[in-house]
């Protein structure tokens, strides 16, 4: 986890193979954003437009390839985005305008988030400037703290490979996607999930205990400091102790 907030990639867009067709930004709608969320496929780091390709899926469940136009490298690399900063095959959240014809497959990039959690610029209209926050190492893990997105990211296919129990093969064979669940219901899910989420943890020293709350959904997480045995069943609640 990382106190404060997002920090600016200083990595790049590798060169490839394709083919940009270069234009005006008139084409795409300044006023709307939309959120695309894939892995690079090839980019074009050049002037006076760079290009990438994003896989993402589509409505239903197929793959499709978007193209993102970005700026030039001579005005992105002021702000920190170089040739290295998007790779083909990274997953990235991008932040894009779409465009104004109908079932264009091109967007205009206004910023992309890596799985670590860092944000890349991809043009200077729309660069937001980074609050960098602390950097000294903290003395202690009372406080408040943050979690990387890229955290939950690498949590979540990590968590699939997880050995299930007899008991727990057996919940999953019986699970239908269609019945309600807990998250559904506003109901947090429980650790190490809720730790990775990239929500605000503030940790509290109560003396015996060390209280976790987190901003999202009410979670609190307390962790005995005392020593005692783990608890009977019976005894147990939804954070565990």
């Amino acid at each position: 986890m990382r106190c404060g907030c997002l920090l600016l990639a200083g990595a790049g867009l590798g060169v490839n193979g394709i083919a940009p067709a270069h234009h005006g930004t008139a084409t795409f709608d300044g006023d709307r954003i939309v959120t695309l969320e894939g892995r690079i496929v090839e980019s074009n780091y050049t002037n006076p437009h760079s290009f990438f390709e994003l896989e993402v899926r589509d409505a239903e469940g197929g793959t499709r390839i978007v193209e993102v136009e970005a700026d030039g490298p001579s005005l992105l690399e002021p702000l920190g985005t170089t040739a290295a900063s998007l790779r083909a095959g990274d997953a990235i959240v991008v932040y894009a305008s779409p465009s104004r014809r109908a079932n264009s497959n091109e967007v205009l990039g206004r910023e992309a988030i890596r799985s670590d959690g860092s944000v890349v610029a991809l043009s200077v209209r729309y660069a937001r400037e980074q609050q960098l926050g602390q950097r000294d190492p903290a003395q202690s893990v009372i406080g408040a703290w943050v979690p990387d997105r890229g955290a939950l990211f690498e949590f979540v296919p990590w968590r699939a490979t997880w050995p299930l129990t007899a008991a727990g093969r057996a919940s999953l064979e019986r699970y239908d996607i269609a019945d309600s669940f807990a998250h559904a219901e506003c109901v947090a899910a429980t650790a190490p999930t809720v730790m990775v989420y990239p929500t605000a943890k503030v940790l509290r020293d109560l003396g015996e205990t060390i209280e976790i709350n987190a901003d999202w959904m009410g979670a609190t997480r307390t962790v005995y400091m005392d020593g005692r045995e783990h608890p009977a069943a019976t005894e147990r609640f939804l954070q565990g102790h």
